[in-house]
């Protein structure tokens, strides 16, 4: 056999086993050890590992092929069945290279100077806020923020903070969704930002007396007496 030819066998052997291995992980995630931590992390970083090696790892393969004769017998066998392999393999890879790569836009969009858009009463603010609730705020709407997320499986969330001089934009939001008010203790029903947004409240403030919810989920929060509201869309 051909040094060239015996060394691409060996790089094919090589890209193979890691393969296998990212697969097997695969598997076990699935029906083995599900949320075991080892295929939780293991999977994605290694297919991630796999978009970034198997491009270059073809280039090389292929200047190594360059002007050899053809292969016969089981190597042609092994070497096709091997590039079919690596290539369904490299198309999975690519799964969560965009996954977290939309995360990555999504961060990158909520920094500096890219927060600046959030408000207060940015074009970026009230095209949201007509967007997501069907009307354009009106004058009586000061202070108006808005913060464009993304969530696992819910597509693009917000969260709004605005000051309101007429109470019939916070009506007409409670209409507009069909929110519910919740009769019981509201001072549990406050949901941190993860993400530390500088003007949404860390705290429920006492002010805030009537809330409103969308199912069992707490929606819109309300200052009547110095007219506040934050409203978030997930979860």
């Amino acid at each position: 056999m051909p040094v060239a030819t015996r060394s691409v066998i060996r790089l094919y052997a090589a890209l193979n086993v890691l393969a296998v291995a990212i697969w097997l992980l695969v598997l076990a995630d699935k029906w083995v050890l599900p949320g075991n931590s080892v295929s939780d992390y293991g999977v994605p970083l290694g297919l991630v590992c796999l978009f970034f090696v198997l491009p270059p790892a073809a280039v090389i393969l292929w200047r190594r092929n360059r002007g050899r004769g053809p292969v016969s017998g089981a190597r042609r066998v092994y070497l096709l069945a091997s590039k079919i392999f690596l290539g369904i393999t490299w198309l999975a890879s690519c799964i969560p290279v965009f996954f977290y790569g939309a995360i990555f836009s999504v961060v990158l969009g909520q920094a500096w100077p890219f927060s600046l858009r959030e408000g207060p009463d940015t074009g970026f603010a009230r095209e949201k806020f007509a967007e997501h609730f069907g009307f354009t705020p009106p004058d009586s709407v000061k202070e108006l923020y808005c913060r464009q997320a993304w969530e696992f499986g819910d597509g693009r969330t917000y969260k709004f903070r605005f000051h309101f001089e007429d109470a019939a934009v916070v009506e007409a939001i409670v209409r507009g969704l069909r929110l519910e008010p919740i009769d019981e203790d509201v001072r549990n029903s406050w949901v941190v930002a993860l993400s530390g947004i500088e003007w949404w409240p860390d705290r429920l403030p006492e002010s805030y007396r009537k809330v409103y919810r969308a199912g069992p989920r707490p929606r819109l929060w309300v200052d009547s007496e110095n007219g506040v509201a934050c409203y978030r869309s997930w979860p």
